[in-house]
């Protein structure tokens, strides 16, 4: 099962956001229609460390959707002036097990509070009720309910599956007591203060919340988690420090999602022991441990370090001189295959059986038999010279060419240091034996987890060096740095995935299949309004310019229409500017970039039309419908990402037009359009 349960969210994201859709329409129902006014706090503990300051009593509050009485309690009673009063003599939580929006904070840390409950998120309502149910109820899971405890840990009164609402109000009325007036840093009324204040502050003010929150007792978690979404990246190091500071139990699922988001080894190293100091015994939890522990250690087998600096320094790969290789090979073979053969002469025979299979491989033909007398080959060598390196270097690039991952990664491990140590870190057969080590190593993960089984951390230590190292090589590929960004996911090193994406992205500006990855990651990790940061953060040192401005403006256009299909027709309208302007830029300082850029951009004209009709700008919706159907009629019957055209649009806003008497607009539209692209203004009106 846990193995599941950090899976790679290329794969969870359509779950995940197909859950939160039903999530969300299911209780649409049940949210009221007047806000609600009941003050309840976070979590149990701070409502009991709340009602030992106050001596007031706890109250609990049970309630469910689609249930009569919870219904009316949820749209009535806790709506009220009058019950809300009346709860103000208890220190009030409230448990619910069904979620009323599709997550509890949004990109920069602010807490999204329940709309059926208020002041609480979802998650903690949800989170307390096996809580309350072990400690409070009996073995007995009813709702609606609402249960008093005294200041002495006795129960006051328990209240439940009644529709007499007369008698809350009375059990509240007899054991409510008046608040004190020392407030409790542990009430959720401080705490919302507090983050408020963080808010509005400016920096220096910040920065002293959070130093005082790395000294508080009322476990400051939210605030922590302001602190680090800031865009200030030492006010992120106070955060950071002030949640080692307080970390309690309470704080492992922000410990986790904070190493998940972590791309930085020394950060990772300084968290990891605060998270195994809190962590529960939960299989899902120990799996977090062995990856964040494997991403801070170095692998045993190859230092990244040492090879990266030799790959800056390194010369290119020296191209070997044309050779009759029939008969070299014959030379080579007859010497192989003599008694006395050294490994060495051996491991000769099967380098160079093995570049003249790659030369009839490259020229098309079958090289099959020649693959396996070089594999031949360095099995015999090593079966003379079991620790000769040579040998497990051709072994292991035999391996790699033919599939066989977990034999590649075994003789890796033994020849990596040696050719490091030969200064042949910059060669093609290097090249092969780090990916037979990365490779091989995500494989036994994957095979691993497919069977729920543990897997040493070690495995990941050395795939993530090898795939690093392959970022940088000069034999490294689009497809290895997608594998390694996978890999990451996979674990749920997010933020790993998106630094490996970014590195990837940097020298391999215009690969297809990166640019999709990268935007799925920043959607799921950050939310889609992140990518346009995401891609100006990318444009920074970006060295083919109209190449990335082609697919930043690509990104615009996914916002935009994920803007569109949410209703938020003013930001999408603003994606869908961006988008074009991007395109045009690519089209102008790449001529190579013309069409599909003309292409892309028209369509984005075409959407912020669309955008314009549905705010009713009619006028607007004209101007910009004729500017992208002019500048690419071909795209006039083209479906972008809603499944609409331009030129359904373009008939949407002329029939709105006659219907609202805009003669004007309409007969400039005409005028633009019936002698530009007569064709497409005939199938418009129908002519």
């Amino acid at each position: 099962m846990f193995a599941l349960l950090r899976r790679s969210f290329f794969a969870a994201l359509a779950l995940v956001a197909a859950a939160s859709a039903q999530d969300v329409d299911r209780s649409r129902g049940a949210i009221p229609e007047n806000p609600p006014l009941m003050r309840w706090q976070r979590a149990l503990a701070d409502a009991e460390a709340a009602r030992t300051a106050s001596a007031q009593p706890l109250l609990i509050c049970v309630n469910m959707d689609s249930e009569a009485a919870s219904e009316r309690l949820a749209h009535g009673r806790y709506t009220t002036a009058a019950f809300a009063e009346l709860a103000q003599g208890f220190v009030a939580v409230i448990a619910s097990p069904d979620r009323h929006t599709p997550k509890d904070y949004d990109e920069q840390g602010k807490r999204v509070p329940c709309p059926r409950f208020g002041c609480v998120t979802c998650g903690e309502h949800i989170a307390i009720e096996p809580v309350l149910f072990a400690k409070y109820f009996k073995e007995n899971r009813v709702a609606p309910r609402h249960m008093g405890v005294g200041s002495d840990g006795n129960e006051l009164f328990d209240i439940f599956l009644t529709n007499d609402f007369a008698l809350i109000d009375a059990a509240l009325k007899e054991h409510g007591k008046p608040r004190s007036d020392a407030p409790s840093p542990f009430d959720s009324r401080a705490r919302e203060q507090e983050e408020a204040k963080y808010v509005t502050a400016d920096r220096a003010g910040r920065a002293g919340l959070l130093e005082a929150a790395a000294r508080a007792a009322h476990r400051p978690y939210d605030l922590v988690r302001l602190g680090l979404r800031d865009a200030d990246a030492g006010l992120r190091g106070l955060a950071r420090q002030a949640l080692a500071a307080t970390a309690t139990p309470a704080a492992q699922s922000l410990l986790i999602a904070l190493l998940d988001d972590e791309p930085d080894r020394q950060a990772r190293a300084a968290l990891v022991p605060v998270l195994r100091k809190v962590a529960d015994d939960k299989p899902e939890t120990a799996l977090a441990l062995r990856v964040h522990a494997a991403m801070t250690q170095s692998a045993k087998v190859l230092d990244s370090g040492k090879w990266l600096a030799a790959l800056r320094v390194a010369e290119p790969e020296p191209t070997l001189p044309d050779e009759d290789l029939d008969a070299r090979l014959d030379e080579l073979g007859t010497k192989a295959a003599a008694s006395d053969a050294t490994a060495a002469v051996i491991v000769e025979f099967g380098a160079t059986t093995l570049r003249f299979a790659r030369e009839r491989i490259a020229a098309g033909k079958d090289a099959q038999f020649l693959l396996s007398d070089a594999e031949h080959a360095a099995d015999k060598a090593l079966a003379k010279d079991g620790k000769n390196v040579r040998a497990h270097a051709l072994r292991a690039e035999l391996a790699q060419m033919l599939g066989q991952r977990d034999v590649a990664a075994k003789h890796a491990r033994a020849s990596l240091p040696a050719l490091l140590a030969a200064s042949e870190v910059a060669t093609t057969q290097a090249g092969l034996v780090l990916a037979g080590l990365a490779e091989g190593g995500a494989q036994a993960i994957y095979a691993a987890e497919g069977k729920e089984a543990e897997w040493d951390g070690e495995l990941l230590s050395e795939a993530d060096a090898a795939y690093t190292v392959l970022a940088t090589h000069p034999a490294g590929s689009a497809a290895q740095a997608s594998a390694h960004a996978d890999m990451l996911a996979f674990l749920g090193l997010h933020g790993c995935a998106r630094h490996a994406l970014t590195r990837a992205l940097r020298r391999f500006g215009t690969d297809t299949a990166l640019h999709e990855r990268f935007r799925k990651h920043v959607i799921a990790t950050r939310g889609a309004a992140a990518l346009t940061h995401a891609y100006a953060e990318l444009g920074v040192d970006a060295s083919d310019v109209p190449s990335h401005q082609w697919f930043a403006g690509y990104a615009e256009l996914v916002l935009a229409e994920h803007h569109k299909r949410q209703g938020d027709n003013q930001p999408a309208s603003a994606a869908y500017g961006r988008s074009a302007e991007a395109f045009l830029r690519s089209q102008r300082d790449n001529p190579a970039y013309a069409e599909s850029a003309a292409w892309y951009a028209a369509m984005a004209q075409a959407g912020r039309a669309r955008v314009s009709l549905d705010l009713g700008d009619l006028a607007a919706a004209g101007r910009l419908i004729v500017e992208g159907i002019k500048r690419l009629p071909a795209v006039a019957e083209q479906e972008d990402g809603l499944g609409r055209t331009p030129l359904f649009t373009l008939k949407q806003i002329l029939e709105q037009c006659a219907a609202k008497e805009l003669v004007e607009v309409r007969g400039e539209i005409e005028r633009e359009l019936s002698t530009a692209v007569p064709g497409v203004w005939a199938k418009a009106t129908g002519g």
